[in-house]
């Protein structure tokens, strides 16, 4: 994605198609410069990196044109609903909701059953001798409770967070699942729209 400019008029950002590699021996091709940003905390099967270029020229034929166009004189022609451009990643954030309100409700799930088998202090109890149920704590009860993009993803993010907590020294043992839950879940607070941003665009 790149700014589209015709005679020093900003047309905002469009899509277009850049070969960056030779389809020969696959080196960088001329004005690319390729990088990678190295191991994320999770989803490392998809390649984010970093790429620049200097005066590489693309044909007019590469800008993707299924909503906005661009003719063979430059005149630029936008759809007839511009909020058509937003299609893709506003179906791409309702998939992401729908992905950390389930990550939420496992992580939930393994510590509510962590909370009433643990038992912890002594005070609560009916007999006074014996030590409490974690779950028989307020506490406990406010943190389990499970609160679309950044809502979502925020709430599960702090929620398997305090779910984690819950579960005490157990909980930061990878054979919890706690571990793999909260780095899948962070991550939704950034990708596809920083949550912090989107709170000011809603």
């Amino acid at each position: 994605m790149a700014r589209l400019i015709i005679l020093s008029r900003d047309h905002g950002p469009h899509l277009f198609i850049v070969q960056i590699r030779s389809a020969k021996d696959g080196t960088q091709m001329p004005g690319i410069e390729l990088g990678n940003l190295g191991l994320k905390m999770e989803y490392n099967t998809t390649c984010n990196g970093i790429v620049t270029f200097n005066h590489v020229r693309n044909p007019r034929t590469d800008m993707l044109i299924g909503h906005a166009s661009v003719s063979k004189d430059g005149v630029h022609k936008w759809p007839s609903h511009p909020n058509l451009l937003f299609a893709t990643i506003l179906s791409v954030r309702t998939i992401i909701s729908r992905l950390v309100t389930f990550q939420l409700a496992q992580a939930v799930t393994i510590a509510t059953r962590y909370s009433v088998v643990r038992e912890q202090s002594i005070g609560i109890n009916e007999l006074g001798s014996m030590e409490t149920l974690i779950m028989a704590y307020k506490s406990q009860h406010f943190k389990l409770a499970a609160g679309l993009k950044e809502w979502s993803t925020q709430t599960a993010a702090e929620g398997a967070e305090d779910a984690r907590k819950c579960c005490g020294g157990q909980g930061y043992l990878n054979v919890s699942g706690m571990p793999e839950i909260m780095a899948v879940v962070t991550a939704t607070a950034t990708l596809e729209g920083e949550d912090y941003v989107m709170w000011q665009q809603s």
